[in-house]
């Protein structure tokens, strides 16, 4: 998708979502996001935070990757794992860290078995095995993985947690944009085709400058 056709959904959604009258309103319409910041280190960055065992996150990340490939410069779409203290949660973030150090294929295929794995396997996240399976059921071969896997440290981790906390995530998935607005599937009510309009009219005002 070219940037102006970008911008038009966009426009398209600013007046639909955001700006749609009310008869005899007496207070202000609720809003389809939820403000955060603003984080300059986020400008022009979109994150996706997900984690690994939740229904909703594996129902939407391919739509989400397809829809992130049509972002438009200077924005960068990117997954970003919610990480907080569970060791679960921790030992999923780790293994995320190791895979994202291969290629890029290599990582999104490790994302697909990881869902797979943890929800319809019912593999332990916290036990290192768990992850040795899904490299292997993501064609990634052993040697390469556990290399990827022995770097990740806790310094490694420090970023993920500074980065979830500034953006103020409290489910998942979410969706940061431009360090000034969060989107959830919930503001659309889970409807994809409006979510994906929602996810485009608040891009294209954080590009153009405006604010909503």
């Amino acid at each position: 998708m070219n940037r102006r056709q970008f911008l038009f959904n966009g426009s398209m959604t600013a007046t639909a979502a955001l700006a749609a009258p009310t008869l005899f309103a007496q207070e202000a319409p609720v809003e389809p996001f939820r403000r955060i910041g603003p984080n300059p280190e986020d400008k022009n960055k979109i994150l996706v935070f997900f984690q690994f065992s939740c229904p909703a996150c594996r129902a939407s990340h391919e739509m989400l990757h397809r829809w992130g490939a049509t972002v438009p410069s200077p924005m960068t779409f990117e997954f970003v794992p919610v990480i907080y203290p569970d060791m679960s949660v921790i030992a999923s973030a780790r293994a995320w860290l190791a895979a994202s150090l291969l290629d890029a294929a290599s990582l999104r295929a490790f994302e697909t078995a990881a869902y797979k794995a943890l929800q319809s396997g019912g593999l332990d996240p916290v036990k290192p095995a768990t992850w040795s399976v899904v490299a292997r059921d993501a064609g990634i071969p052993h040697a390469a993985y556990a290399a990827a896997w022995a770097k990740i440290t806790k310094d490694s981790l420090e970023p993920l947690a500074h980065i979830f906390f500034r953006n103020q995530v409290q489910a998942t998935p979410s969706i940061t944009i431009g360090g000034q607005y969060l989107v959830t599937p919930d503001n659309a009510n889970g409807h994809e085709g409006i979510f994906i309009q929602l996810l485009n009219g608040i891009t294209s005002a954080v590009i153009e400058g405006r604010k909503l």
